[in-house]
């Protein structure tokens, strides 16, 4: 078979000379437009110059039509020609013994779903590796709420009392965690949290009982799912908190004052982290074509940093989503719910389709890195105007 090479450069340098002829038909056609209705009447009428005119002016718009047409069909053409030679030479360095090669080529392709699986996996098992998240706040205070006859409960897990000191041990700790003093914990209400039932937090049809609420501030979750059963639109306002929360990717590498389980999951959020700047990094600025490394361009580091934006915010939004959904059921179960319907969503943005194949976080960056481009290219455009104006 015959080896044909299109130069691609060549078919864009004729896409833009056909632009060219599509602004100027377009001129010329409003020119018709104008000298018709600049023409008087009575002179329009003559051998049928006013017809003559109108029908001018209707080849001219057909013409525009079809010269616009070709031109967004040859750049349609040079990118899924480009796209396709892409893909082809991505899929050639599968093959490769390079590690960086090989890796490239699987951020590009992801035929296996690896990446979509690991940053979804991730994001699940970070989330929810959480104390606070699985109200298991220390050996003493391990919470769960429970739904009976339309109201919930909270009440304490394992928890003993046999002997006067297991009260005071109880006690104490409550009040080391939510504050408070010795009697804002009365043996009655203790005893309730482990043995009676627990503490009635909402009764439906009254509503949330903001005395016993108050006394478990620090159980964000449940504040969440209480909030939200009373008052639905809640929910929007929190999604937006849950939002910019989870762009603090930051706080990932913050081990301060959290436990062990904590840590746990913070360190896998922070592995998280890496993967995304990491796998962006290799995007960017290695060269596939020469194998090197390419630090030059200021485009390659401004399309670094759109990308790492774009991979944060999705992700940031799917898991935002995700906990709004799960605080409407009870905490700790609702709290995980959530949490997998976030990975569900971070792996649908990831997963890859189509060939070449794309995702929808792909296509999110294409879109963003476009416009930054255009912008960039208008403003450098406009100091290139004042340029020869003043100087």
């Amino acid at each position: 078979m015959a080896y044909m090479k299109i130069e691609l450069s060549d078919v864009l340098n004729c896409s833009s000379s056909i632009k060219q002829q599509v602004t100027k038909t377009n001129s010329l056609t409003n020119n018709v437009v104008s000298v018709k209705y600049g023409t008087d009447y009575s002179i329009l009428k003559r051998n049928g110059i006013g017809s003559k005119l109108t029908t001018a002016k209707k080849s001219l718009q057909e013409l525009e039509d079809k010269l616009q047409s070709l031109h967004k069909f040859m750049n349609h053409a040079v990118e899924k020609y480009q796209g396709a030679d892409d893909y082809i030479k991505d899929l050639s360095l599968t093959y490769s013994n390079n590690f960086i090669e090989k890796y490239y080529a699987l951020l590009k392709l992801d035929t296996k779903k690896f990446l979509a699986g690991k940053n979804s996996s991730l994001d699940f098992i970070s989330k929810t590796l959480d104390s606070d998240v699985l109200m298991r706040i220390n050996k003493d205070l391990k919470f769960r709420m429970k739904e009976r006859d339309g109201k919930r409960f909270l009440e304490l897990v394992g928890g003993t009392w046999e002997h006067p000191r297991d009260y005071t041990r109880y006690r104490d700790a409550l009040v080391r965690e939510y504050g408070g003093e010795s009697g804002t914990y009365k043996k009655r209400f203790v005893n309730r949290l482990i043995n009676g039932g627990g503490i009635p937090l909402y009764v439906r049809g009254r509503g949330i009982i903001e005395d016993n609420l108050m006394r478990f501030s620090g159980l964000e979750n449940v504040q969440k799912h209480l909030r939200y059963i009373e008052n639905p639109l809640e929910s929007i306002k929190g999604t937006s908190h849950d939002f910019t929360k989870n762009l603090k990717v930051w706080e990932d590498f913050d081990w301060r004052n959290t436990t062990k389980l904590s840590k746990f999951g913070k360190s896998l959020g922070a592995v998280g982290t890496g993967f995304t700047v990491f796998d962006n990094y290799v995007e960017s600025f290695y060269d596939a074509q020469t194998g090197q490394w390419n630090y030059r361009k200021p485009k390659e580091w401004r399309k670094f940093g759109v990308n790492v934006a774009v991979d944060v915010g999705m992700g940031a939004g799917a898991i935002a989503v995700g906990a709004t959904a799960g605080s409407f059921i009870v905490p700790p179960i609702g709290t995980v719910v959530g949490a997998g319907i976030g990975a569900g969503l971070s792996f649908a943005s990831n997963y890859k389709f189509g060939t070449p194949p794309k995702s929808v976080t792909d296509h999110t960056k294409d879109i963003v890195n476009k416009g930054i481009d255009e912008v960039s290219d208008f403003i450098g455009g406009v100091g290139k105007k004042l340029d020869k104006v003043f100087w």
